[in-house]
């Protein structure tokens, strides 16, 4: 096992071999700051993998992960949400920046956007923490061929065990982020050093998810991606993830289920003192699990192609 951990670990040090490309996907009145990870030297491409990232997380930062599939035949997409990092708006532009603007507006551009330069081959998503609350209200995600949510969950406080987390989440949900947003007109993350600027928008409906036993299903009745669902779909949770907790992801997973089966995988750190929330996508860590999520991808991909052969 041990000779297992040091190869994965060595396969993945290092630039992978990717060739990678700066481009701009209109969503609306936004122009979508976006990452292409392709295979080397235009080899061939098996499917597309969006990847939606956390709520104040660079797409860049999911860059060496992107890489690596890349190198393994698939082209990766990463993007920044309207109104996040490179993603700027206009000050008008982004008090009209809510959760659904990033789930029904630029999740369905980025798939479109797959859609249109490679037709006929699958698209594949894949979400990071508050991705997968995106990915819950978003109607493309009908479309994907596969899913995998990795550390993600419910953000309501009652899923947090009791003690002072619990106390700071209900402090954060019911007084200082809705009261922030309202008082700066978006959340000033960089000048707390707490996540990032976020739209206002995106701050109230988070906020008033999180504030609710049923988060979105709460606040935000209409979930179209939890509901539209009918591809493969795997939950990556972690054993010392600091962020997401068991019952939180227990529920994220069971409103995707409950329509298809949804492996739900753990995994852990294995004593290495990381948190997984972030770790996994560092290739020292997290690259021991990368090849594990390869093989979903490629079930995915195939699982796709049998069901197109028997039409």
């Amino acid at each position: 096992m041990k000779a297992r951990e040091q190869a994965q670990a060595r396969s993945t040090d290092g630039p992978a071999a990717s060739d990678e490309a700066e481009i701009r996907i209109p969503s609306g009145d936004v122009s979508l700051a976006s990452t292409l990870y392709s295979p080397k030297g235009g080899a061939p491409v098996k499917a597309c993998v969006v990847l939606s990232g956390a709520i104040a997380v660079p797409r860049r930062f999911y860059g060496r992960l992107a890489s690596w599939l890349a190198s393994k035949g698939y082209q990766v997409l990463t993007y920044d949400y309207s109104g996040m990092f490179d993603s700027q708006v206009t000050r008008q532009q982004r008090r009209q920046i809510g959760l659904r603007t990033w789930s029904e507006g630029d999740f369905e551009a980025v798939v479109s956007w797959c859609e249109q330069a490679h037709p006929g081959l699958p698209v594949l998503a894949l979400a990071h923490s508050f991705g997968g609350t995106v990915m819950s209200l978003a109607p493309a995600l009908g479309r994907v061929a596969g899913l995998v949510i990795i550390s993600s969950g419910s953000g309501y406080w009652g899923h947090v065990p009791w003690g002072h987390r619990k106390i700071g989440r209900m402090s954060f949900w019911y007084v200082t982020l809705p009261l922030l947003a309202r008082l700066f007109g978006y959340f000033p993350g960089r000048r707390l050093r707490l996540l990032g600027d976020i739209p206002k928008g995106v701050d109230l409906d988070w906020a008033a998810s999180c504030r609710r036993p049923g988060y979105v299903r709460d606040a935000l009745p209409r979930c179209p991606g939890f509901d539209s669902l009918r591809a493969p779909a795997v939950c990556l949770t972690f054993d010392d993830d600091k962020a997401v907790t068991e019952a939180a992801a227990t529920w994220l997973a069971a409103e995707f289920g409950a329509r298809l089966e949804v492996k739900k995988v753990r995994a852990t750190s294995a004593g290495r003192g990381g948190n997984f929330h972030f770790d996994y996508f560092r290739p020292q860590l997290g690259g021991l699990f990368w090849d594990e999520l390869r093989q979903w991808l490629d079930a995915m991909v195939n699982a796709r192609a049998s069901f197109a052969s028997s039409t």
